[in-house]
């Protein structure tokens, strides 16, 4: 298995990152992670072709997840693929960190000797190595890719872009508002930074309403309370830095930024959900920001430390929709709709 893995690294690149010193590629070798199952070359080569002349192109799985490599003509059409497709169709674009033919050779018995080693070597930024096999590192969906048409108008609606550890009693008390909740489920993936939901009404007038009303709207509800420091470093504290914790895994660096500006200049901030290799994910993460100054700093942190925050003020608005209502049969032989399946790409 590891000569194999091997094998196939050494022969197209592997994970992502790869640049020089200043941060640049250095090569035209694309890295493509967060594939579809059944993804194939052609889809890659559709998506690529834009940009230039295709030397090669890849598709591999590994424990049922698919990633790509993609060989372009030049360094520059390379750059232009990754800032042209990053984020499309929920894709991680980047420089894969070694030009094919160019990874290292590892020594026939292993990667660091014995076993795999934590986070795989730390191979790439965009994906790493855990106990259930190869995991891209998740990344909030964004919806200004392509979408399936919605279905047709019912009483269920597929909602998404819910914070991770939320409650049936949270999401009901929501759209209770809009008329009687007959059925509702949660729903979260694996391997994501949100949840979902399936709320089902009792008539399809209370459906069309909550459908109009509340997409675009951010859930009801608050963080737990919020923890805010001084951010220690190297045994000493930078006095312009803010560390929090508590914050939802969906926080967004907008709205984060918003929220820290009212205190002050932001002059940097990263919110760290996740990191390669790490298969379970908070509900909650950490975060640090670099204000304007001390002064700055210590206001936000007066402010903010043992709060609760309303979600309105880190994480983005609900996407509302008809969920897909796919038929079974009763026990009468007839039809009955039936909840639509958990993945949050809908």
């Amino acid at each position: 298995m590891a000569a194999a893995l091997a094998a196939e690294i050494s022969k197209e690149g592997g994970g992502a990152g790869g640049g020089g010193k200043s941060g640049e590629p250095t090569h035209s070798n694309v890295f493509i992670g967060n594939l579809a199952a059944g993804a194939t070359e052609d889809d890659l080569k559709k998506e690529f072709e834009a940009f230039g002349p295709i030397e090669s192109c890849l598709v591999t799985s590994k424990s049922g997840r698919s990633s790509g490599f993609v060989k372009l003509g030049s360094v520059e059409a390379a750059v232009a693929a990754v800032a042209g497709l990053n984020g499309k169709n929920g894709w991680i674009v980047e420089s894969a960190n070694y030009d094919v033919g160019k990874a290292p050779k590892y020594p026939k018995g292993g990667w660091m000797g014995k076993g795999w080693g934590k986070g795989f070597m730390a191979y790439g930024k965009g994906f790493g190595w855990g106990k259930g096999g190869w995991a891209p590192v998740p990344q909030l969906q964004k919806d200004d890719g392509p979408e399936k048409a919605e279905p047709p108008a019912s009483d269920n609606l597929y909602v998404k872009h819910l914070p991770l550890g939320i409650t049936d009693e949270v999401v009901k008390e929501t759209f209770a508002k809009m008329g009687e909740v007959a059925e509702l489920r949660i729903l979260r993936p694996d391997f994501s930074l949100e949840s979902a939901a399936l709320v089902r009404y009792a008539t399809a007038e209370s459906a069309a309403a909550a459908r109009s009303t509340l997409n675009g709207t951010v859930l009801e509800g608050s963080t737990p309370p919020i923890f805010a420091k001084t951010q220690d470093k190297s045994g000493g504290k930078k006095e312009d830095h803010v560390y929090i914790k508590n914050i939802p895994a969906s926080t967004t660096d907008e709205n984060l930024k918003e929220l820290m500006s009212k205190y002050g200049e932001v002059k940097w901030l990263k919110v760290m959900r996740a990191s390669p290799g790490q298969w379970k994910i908070s509900p909650t993460c950490a975060a640090l920001i670099e204000m304007g100054g001390t002064a700055e700093a210590e206001a936000a942190i007066k402010d903010l430390n043992d709060k609760e925050l309303p979600y309105s003020s880190l994480i983005g608005p609900m996407k509302v929709r008809y969920a897909e209502n796919k038929a079974k049969t009763s026990p009468d032989g007839g039809a009955e709709p039936t909840l639509p399946g958990t993945r949050l790409a809908v």
